[in-house]
């Protein structure tokens, strides 16, 4: 049943913590019957409100229901935003009346004459002027005085029977007289309890000796209290056991709903999710947050929000608080903020010199210089003129600032003052100005910028800029773009280099002028990409990308010239919101973000931040079958411990070995450009993206190739791989190729042919076992795909079907599992009219069917049972010939490649786990995918637009190692505030990353 509430405590938290919680214990406990919980009810926020509600609905119900409102005044109250809320809504909504004032800290006085309280009394804006007379207020500036304890005293029972008389509507005298008579019948009850308690003794005395007489039934009855002591404490573990289940599942679902907009807290969130509970949910939201948003490198969070930063000319950024405090820090993962400047106040504005050895800030009043290992040096600014712009020297020998000067008589001027760094005068102030602008210039020099050590360039807050020569004090003629004040919004990089235009509602396109040279009405350089309401833009030093922040998100987006050359494509950002500032740095290929507390470091071309790369052979130019859009496509295969792989190039035929990626093993690279015949060129498997021979690894060092005719002679063939025939017909339509290979546990190999056997062979000598021989395709042409399971135990046939020349089609497409075995047909289906199939195999007893653009199904592989379905829309045919087969891990995840990335599926549970994206810039590579046989990494090749872009990568998808790359991403831990606004608890002694 809900509380009702007789009395609502407002109060400042940080200066009336302690007094109210006494203060309500007080109330509630003073003269209570001895038979009553509490003689009346006080809210209070902390003891009154349940984990993570409404918080202003709760407030307002418990106002609402409150008799009478406590006001514990003080300065730190009187300017509480939320105490002035509570206290204007009872005026407004109750007047004065049932309002008891108590002055906890400042001099509380009444103004007879305005008849209100003098402007020094410690109460909030809305009750001033709100009492016709002077009202009563009770004094309790002693508490934090008092040497002892300020509650063990009688002042302080004064002070509760002052406030509790009125509450419960008894004469304070007699309220207290109350409270001595509960008092005294408290001990008369005790007294009697001792006695009662003293009979029972006795009595259990003489049950002791009776007990001991009975020793044998003592014993017995011991034995049965252990056993249900045992009880008790399994069902205390278990119900242990589900309440760290529930958390676990709590804060991955957390995570999970963060990673958007604050991947920081995502991961930490992550991280905990899986040190609680090792689950499949928290696995799949640990994966989530290790793959999103590949280019976001790290965090680093400090004690106060950021205002505003700027680089150097390197990789130091210079950082500014909302406290007033300055940082300078290195963006490498691990670099600490060191402390520059102290303003004491908003830091609006910061710059830092390319060594990074000088570093500026200004707030609205004044502006500090820290040098190298010097006290900084502060000045202070005439009351009354506005302070605008800020700038360094590359050096750091001088720098500028610009103001908005008033003085009596004059029109108002923007006045611009050079510094030596060396020299600095804290008395200096704006009066002998370097120079002062006029016309566009004369009220409002928004910002400005060395161009280099004595070059100055300045910008007015109407998109006009002058250049000035600093050595002889000459000016070049200002400058300006078109601009509408009502309907753009333009922007500039710290440099001051380029100006950037955008229309302030659904802009379709920025453009961007450099400062330079004299503009046109025409852009010469543009980024093509739609924004709505934009409030913060800036450009990379080398003007290839655009930063944009609207009201939907973040955009980093390639530039383009008046040619419509442009390197990548538009890319929304995620994992930070809010953003209030940001920069590129020197290298164009990193920029930093400012949100809140944090600021985030990203890198254009990153890969991820569990991903490691190498460099791998580039797939040769598409010249055999021009009519494919694309025929290049690349196979890869990855040996038993994870350390060796394989790659092969379709158009060339050529087979690089190497190292896997970030592995322990030291093998060289090596290449081989596989010998074939005429008849390769009408391979199916070929043309399916397939090597003109099965690829298999027999060991770390050892890579067997199986061909279907006569191998390639020994001396052809490098070290490392062996090459195996199996003397098949090749001409015609006897013609037989082979379609997969898998090596089993007994130490033989499987060859899947098109003509629907199996052959066994020895992997030690490549020689012939058996011959199995399973039923044959519809169509002369026989099978065109097989699929073994990963045990072996089966393997999946694709049959196109018979081919009509008249038509030229095939079809409808079948597929066929088979316990090789006993040569056993397992399971028949054939694909519905109008789905492409992509590729069939058995995971873990599930037959998996993937068609293009459709569902997953999911089939048991005997045929018995119900057809379970995994609902996507994904393109999965990657174009051209690239290999889109699915690849499987033994935990009965399966990879699926997509136009986007790859897509995880669960076949145990039916349902999508997740998504691993393509990075940045590798939106339409030619790629490959492979597992690692362990299941420990993902193992992708990318073949990017140049030599130098073409590389293999290796995810990490050990949960263990995801964890610490969530904790380095996240770069601290999970505060008491923001635990306990999303978790609702007090937060736990080592909290996540810890």
């Amino acid at each position: 049943m809900a509380r009702t509430w007789d009395a609502f405590l407002s109060y400042s938290r940080g200066a009336s913590g302690p007094l109210a919680v006494a203060l309500e214990r007080g109330i509630e406990q003073f003269a209570r019957p001895w038979n009553r919980l509490r003689a009346c009810n006080v809210f209070r926020d902390d003891s009154s409100m349940s984990a993570n509600p409404a918080l202003w609905g709760t407030i307002e119900n418990a106002l609402r229901e409150a008799e009478h409102l406590i006001l514990l005044a003080t300065p730190e109250a009187a300017q509480s935003a939320y105490v002035d809320r509570e206290v204007g809504w009872w005026v407004e909504h109750k007047g004065v009346g049932g309002m008891l004032l108590v002055v906890q800290q400042g001099s509380m006085a009444w103004d007879a004459t305005s008849r209100s309280f003098t402007p020094e009394s410690p109460i909030p804006p809305s009750l001033r002027g709100a009492f016709p007379e002077e009202p009563r207020w009770v004094d309790a500036t002693w508490f934090v005085t008092e040497a002892t304890d300020p509650t063990a005293g009688a002042r302080f029972q004064d002070l509760v029977a002052d406030l509790a008389a009125p509450i419960r509507g008894i004469p304070r005298d007699e309220l207290i007289g109350d409270d001595v008579a509960q008092h005294r019948k408290t001990r008369r009850l005790t007294r009697a309890a001792i006695a009662t308690l003293s009979v029972l003794l006795v009595a259990a005395v003489g049950a002791a000796i009776i007990a001991l007489i009975q020793s044998n039934e003592v014993a017995r009855q011991a034995e049965k209290v252990a056993r249900q002591a045992e009880e008790v404490a399994r069902q205390s573990e278990e119900i242990g056991e589900q309440a760290t289940s529930i958390a676990a599942r709590q804060l991955s679902a957390l995570a999970s709903g963060l990673l958007p907009t604050d991947l920081r807290l995502a991961s930490l969130l992550a991280a905990g999710g899986i040190e609680m509970e090792d689950s499949s949910l928290a696995r799949t939201v640990l994966l989530e947050a290790t793959v999103s948003t590949p280019n976001l490198d790290h965090f680093r969070t400090f004690p106060s929000d950021i205002t505003v930063v700027a680089p150097d000319g390197g990789s130091t950024v210079a950082v500014g608080t909302r406290d007033g405090t300055v940082y300078t820090l290195g963006t490498a993962p691990g670099a600490a903020p060191a402390e520059r400047l102290d303003l004491g106040e908003p830091v609006e504005r910061v710059a830092i010199a390319a060594s990074a050895d000088v570093v500026l800030a200004r707030g609205q009043s004044r502006v500090g210089v820290a040098q190298g290992g010097q006290d900084p040096v502060y000045i202070d600014m005439p009351e009354g003129n506005a302070l605008w712009g800020l700038a360094v020297a590359p050096d750091g020998a001088r720098w500028a600032l610009s103001a908005t000067l008033y003085r009596v008589g004059s029109e108002p001027s923007s006045a611009i003052q050079l510094y030596s760094t060396g020299d600095l005068d804290p008395d200096t102030t704006l009066e002998d100005p370097l120079f002062t602008a006029g016309g566009d210039f004369q009220h409002s020099t928004q910002d400005m910028s060395f161009v280099d050590d004595t070059t100055l360039r300045v910008m007015s807050l109407r998109s006009t800029w002058t250049t000035t020569d600093l050595s002889d004090d000459a000016s070049a003629e200002p400058m300006s773009v078109p601009w509408n004040p009502w309907t753009d919004l333009f922007d500039t990089p710290p440099t001051l280099d380029v100006v950037i235009r955008a229309a302030q509602t659904d802009a379709s396109r920025v453009d961007i002028w450099p400062t330079a040279e004299a503009p046109g009405n025409d852009a010469p350089l543009f980024a093509d990409v739609a924004l709505a309401s934009p409030s913060w833009l800036t450009l990379s030093p080398d003007r290839s990308r655009l930063l944009a922040v609207d009201s939907t998100g973040i955009y980093l987006v390639p530039v383009e010239d008046s040619e419509g050359a442009a390197e990548g494509v538009a890319r929304r950002l995620s994992g930070v919101a809010d953003v209030t500032d940001g920069a590129f740095l020197a290298d164009s290929q990193s920029f930093v973000l400012a949100a809140d507390d944090a600021l985030s470091v990203w890198h254009v071309q990153s890969l991820g931040r569990a991903v490691d790369a190498s460099a791998i052979r580039p797939l040769d130019e598409c010249t055999a079958i021009p009519y494919f859009n694309d025929c290049r496509a690349s196979a890869i295969g990855v040996s038993a411990t994870g350390q060796s792989m394989y790659t092969y190039d379709l158009e060339s035929r050529t087979l690089e070995v190497a190292a896997v990626p970030g592995s322990s093993g030291e093998r060289p690279s090596m290449t081989w450009t596989m010998p074939g015949d005429e008849f390769a060129l009408r391979n199916p498997a070929w043309v399916s993206g397939k090597p003109p021979a099965p690829l298999v690894w027999l060991d770390d060092a050892t890579l067997a190739t199986i061909w279907p005719g006569q191998p390639p002679d020994a001396s052809q063939v490098p070290a490392g791989i062996v090459a195996w025939g199996l003397g098949l017909p090749r001409d015609g339509a006897d013609a037989i190729e082979l379609l997969e290979a898998h090596l089993n546990e007994d130490g033989t190999v499987s060859v899947a042919a098109s003509d629907g056997r199996i052959l066994v062979l020895d992997a030690a000598t490549g020689g012939a076992v058996e011959a199995i021989e399973l039923s044959a395709a519809d169509g002369e042409s026989g099978y065109d795909s097989a699929r073994f399971s990963n045990d072996g135990i089966t393997v999946t046939l694709t049959d196109p079907g018979e081919y009509d020349v008249a038509t030229v089609t095939a079809g409808p497409d079948k597929v066929r599992i088979f316990e090789v075995s006993t040569r056993k047909l397992m399971t028949e289906l054939e694909v519905p009219a109008g789905m492409v199939l992509i590729d069939a195999t058995v995971v873990d007893g599930t037959l998996v069917v993937v068609f293009d653009g459709g569902p997953v199904w999911l089939i048991d592989e005997s045929g018995a049972g119900e057809t379970r379905t995994v609902s996507s829309t994904a393109a999965r045919n990657l174009g051209g010939l690239q290999d889109s087969r699915l690849i499987i891990r033994d935990d009965g995840i399966v990879g699926i490649p997509t136009a986007n990335g790859l897509e995880l599926v669960d076949v145990t549970t039916a349902t999508r786990v997740n998504s691993i994206p393509l990075p940045y810039g590798y939106e339409s590579a030619v790629r490959a995918y492979a597992f690692e046989p362990n299941g420990g990494a993902l193992i992708t090749t990318l073949y990017g637009a140049s030599p130098e872009a073409t590389i293999a990568t290796r995810l990490e998808l050990d949960p263990a190692v995801q964890v610490d790359v969530a904790c380095a991403t996240a770069g601290s831990v999970v505060t008491a505030g923001e635990w306990e606004t999303l978790i609702g608890v007090l937060t736990p002694a080592d909290p996540p990353c810890s």
